[in-house]
């Protein structure tokens, strides 16, 4: 893998700085030219498979992806019987890279509205993703969703999802909303799913993007976005982040507390906004003594 991301860094030198080349192209072209390898060896084979996977994310995404993608390759060793165990596991949470708050793009309550509003290139892919914003369904899940996990509440007034979520394992019971039905459709085979979506993640978040700059909206989104967005409204609407926690399917509540910390910031941002529109004064210095300090 060392020799595959010096191949790239030289051909980087040379084709984007020198040349010009666009770096999504770059990346492409290398990854397409890599990707196969001449071994008689399905134990070869997997393991250059891996690390193309790997160089693909290290050259395409941000440090949290990288980490998830290596701890990914390391599992998909494990069932291989390449390692005994994933490193990784023995990590502490504190020495793991963690993003920050700001680092979670979602879009607010306008924009997701003003988005439902657009034709999208992918109407499938709309769907999936408006979707999962009123559900917080990772795409994993929203790939496989079909009627059958479809269910009613014992007083028949409400329906909801119950799905074993593939990233963890464990089942989540999820009400749907009325903007969360409105993006399903009738199916006669209660096993297919939902959703026909593109079988490339890639190319769903290709629809998306495109879809986000339809509507103006300046901010890096993918579908994983959709997920952030159903987490901040929740909190924003005025739920309390135990029940979000549940909704989203988190083991702990620390996790979802990240998503109460952007809202508050953006509660914080929203205040400042006021600064300056009734007075020129600044008066802060003549309140700082009279507020209440947290205790030590």
């Amino acid at each position: 893998m060392f020799e595959l991301l010096l191949e790239a860094r030289e051909l980087y030198l040379q084709d984007v700085i020198l040349n010009g080349k666009r770096y999504d192209r770059y990346v492409d072209d290398f990854i397409n030219s890599h990707r196969y390898i001449n071994c008689n060896s399905a134990i070869c084979r997997n393991c250059h498979e891996m690390n193309i996977h790997i160089v693909k994310g290290l050259l395409n995404e941000c440090a949290h992806h990288h980490q998830a993608v290596f701890n990914g390759a390391l599992n998909k060793a494990v069932r291989e019987g390449l390692l005994t165990a994933n490193p990784m596991k023995s990590l502490d949470r504190k020495e793991k890279f963690q993003p920050s708050p700001e680092d979670r793009e979602f879009l607010t309550i306008e924009e997701l509205r003003s988005l439902m509003a657009l034709p999208c290139s992918n109407e499938q892919v709309k769907k999936a993703f408006v979707f999962s914003c009123f559900t917080g369904l990772r795409l994993s899940d929203a790939r496989t969703l079909t009627w059958r996990k479809v269910y009613k509440t014992p007083d028949g007034k409400t329906l909801y999802i119950h799905v074993f979520m593939q990233k963890t394992q464990k089942p989540n019971n999820i009400p749907l909303s009325q903007e969360a039905l409105n993006c399903l459709q009738a199916k006669d085979d209660l096993d297919e799913p939902i959703f026909t979506l593109p079988a490339s993640d890639a190319t769903i978040n290709y629809h998306v993007k495109k879809l986000i700059k339809a509507a103006g909206i300046e901010k890096k989104v993918s579908f994983h976005c959709s997920r952030h967005t159903f987490a901040t409204m929740m909190l924003t609407l005025g739920v309390d982040i135990y029940t979000t926690s549940k909704l989203l399917g988190h083991a702990n509540v620390t996790t979802t507390a990240i998503y109460a910390k952007i809202v508050d910031k953006k509660k914080v941002d929203a205040m400042n906004l006021v600064n300056d529109l009734f007075t020129k004064d600044d008066n802060t210095e003549n309140y700082e003594d009279r507020t209440t300090q947290p205790q030590a």
